[in-house]
């Protein structure tokens, strides 16, 4: 309050001490908005250092992600062709695999036919009781064997370079014919 109000300030007094606080006020008013900027500032680098790094470990990832999958042949893209070539390969081992167990089932039923032959040497008889001829059905089984053994080596051959694979010749299945050229008959 003022002199003149019963108070302890004079006008001029309470004047001079606005202008004082104007100033502070005036000073403080800067400092915050300075601070207000510094905050900002603060929290744009905050922002960018924020998500920068963890977009650059994000790409370096899914670059090493693509290379090792281009290197070691696996995921959808690069695996596609180490996967189809293992399925031609399966494929091509069941052949081989199927391919061999007939030779094998061909030559068990050419030693079943040598020991029955073996067993019975002595009795001529037991030859002619038999529906089919003994030596018809072992020709039969040895040509068989023949074609079946061919193959295999034609297919076996094909993944070889270079190499060639004859025709085999066709021959004859009559049995009381010396020559193994085919008759009229089966060449018809």
């Amino acid at each position: 309050t003022l002199f003149e109000n019963g108070g302890n300030f004079d006008q001029e007094e309470v004047e001079w001490y606005e202008n004082m606080l104007k100033d502070i006020d005036k000073e403080f008013t800067e400092d915050k908005e300075k601070r207000e900027a510094q905050v900002k500032e603060c929290e744009e680098k905050y922002e960018k250092v924020k998500h920068e790094p963890f977009e650059i470990f994000q790409k370096a990832y899914a670059n090493s992600v693509e290379t090792l999958a281009a290197r070691e042949g696996m995921g959808k893209k690069y695996g596609a062709p180490r996967r189809g070539a293992q399925e031609k390969m399966r494929a091509e081992m069941t052949k081989v695999e199927k391919a061999q167990e007939g030779v094998e089932n061909l030559m068990t039923r050419l030693r079943e036919l040598v020991q029955e032959f073996e067993d019975n040497r002595e009795d001529k008889m037991y030859f002619f009781k038999r529906t089919k001829p003994l030596s018809g059905e072992t020709r039969f089984t040895l040509l068989s064997l023949r074609s079946c053994m061919h193959k295999l080596a034609h297919h076996l051959n094909s993944f070889c370079e270079g190499a060639k694979s004859d025709a085999l010749p066709r021959l004859t299945l009559e049995e009381n014919s010396e020559n193994l050229e085919l008759n009229e008959e089966e060449t018809a």
